[in-house]
């Protein structure tokens, strides 16, 4: 399957489906590149409230 018959079917899904899909391709990332987990893993386990992002500057920060 051709990535652009992906991103059809994926339109077709409704929200929580995508969200979910998003879930899975980024636990798909996680496991792979242990960089990238790593460095997850600490701004997960960030303590200072000054490094933390809103939930809405998050949102903002996925659609761009």
């Amino acid at each position: 399957m051709k990535i652009v018959e992906l991103e059809k079917e994926i339109e077709g899904l409704n929200p929580k489906q995508q969200k979910r899909l998003m879930g899975f391709l980024l636990s798909l990332q996680i496991r792979r590149d242990h960089e990238y987990r790593k460095e997850l893993t600490s701004r997960i386990n960030e303590t200072a409230p000054e490094k933390w992002v809103s939930l809405e500057d998050l949102e903002k920060r996925v659609r761009e």
